[in-house]
């Protein structure tokens, strides 16, 4: 019974798993390592890692020879070159698993391929890169309030206020440049607005 809710929760587990002795030989892999990593080998068990993956680059190596001493590491977002030329981005856990004497037998890997969100990230990065591109070059001052505090302005903002550069500007108060007959209307609006939030 115990075995069989330990199977179920391992491949029902988001990430791919492999367990590894000290030799890192493989003891034990999730179905879902076999089938992200692509490994078609039906005889992995007992097979080294770096025959499996002969293009592990050799910081992953080094990784594992840290967790063999107890080390326990980790990284998001990082790229494994494939020998195709491919790129595979990865979110991965090493840690080192214990005998009952507490002496380490090897180590556990946890591992996704996070390619999607990284193009999903890519993409974001893009987009705010052509909306800050598309703001700063804009004819028109475009400045951005919060709590009455100044934080952010393109460079049409600062010119329609008399400076050289928005680093004069920034932080400045929201009546800072407004002419004293505008201040009272626009701090009762500025209040108004607030309340009815």
């Amino acid at each position: 019974e115990w075995n069989k809710l330990t199977q179920y929760i391992i491949e029902h587990n988001p990430s791919a798993i492999a367990v590894h002795d000290k030799d890192l030989n493989y003891v034990f892999v999730s179905q879902k390592y076999l089938e992200t990593y692509r490994v078609n080998d039906p005889d992995i068990i007992g097979k080294h890692h770096y025959d499996i993956f002969p293009d592990l680059p050799e910081k992953w190596r080094e990784v594992h020879q840290r967790v063999l001493n107890g080390a326990i590491e980790s990284a998001y977002d990082d790229p494994y070159i494939r020998d195709d030329g491919s790129v595979d981005y990865t979110k991965w856990e090493a840690r080192p698993w214990y005998d009952d004497k507490n002496n380490i037998r090897g180590i556990i890997i946890y591992t996704e391929i996070i390619n999607e969100w990284k193009s999903h990230m890519q993409a974001l990065n893009d987009s705010e890169e052509r909306f800050k591109l598309l703001v700063e070059t804009a004819p028109d001052g475009i400045f951005l309030y919060v709590d009455r505090k100044l934080v952010y302005a393109n460079s049409a903002a600062a010119k329609l206020v008399g400076e050289i550069n928005t680093d004069e500007i920034i932080g400045k108060p929201l009546l800072h440049w407004l002419h004293p007959k505008f201040k009272l209307e626009t701090e009762t609006l500025y209040n108004k607005l607030l309340n009815e939030k």
